[in-house]
């Protein structure tokens, strides 16, 4: 494994916000915080799949073990103003 490489970390990220297409349930990929009790999202993608890849991707490039993220689906309840 090489050293984690915050140039693909960011490139991932960017591509994910622009993958979800203001629909209202999109899977964010999240990573574990230091204290153990918290997740991050990484980033958001259209399906389950696109999101595994990420993960893939990031546990690739030393961003962490693959246990330290997850892919969680996320339904957005949009109400009328």
């Amino acid at each position: 494994m090489g050293e984690p490489n915050p140039y693909m970390t960011f490139h991932l990220a960017d591509k994910a916000l622009l993958a979800v297409d203001r629909t209202k349930t999109y899977f964010a990929l999240q990573h574990r915080h230091p204290d153990g009790q918290r997740w991050l999202d990484v980033g958001h993608f259209g399906t389950r799949d696109m999101a595994k890849l990420a993960l893939d991707a990031f546990v690739v490039h030393g961003q962490g073990e693959k246990n330290d993220f997850r892919v969680k689906k996320v339904t957005i309840s949009r109400t009328p103003a």
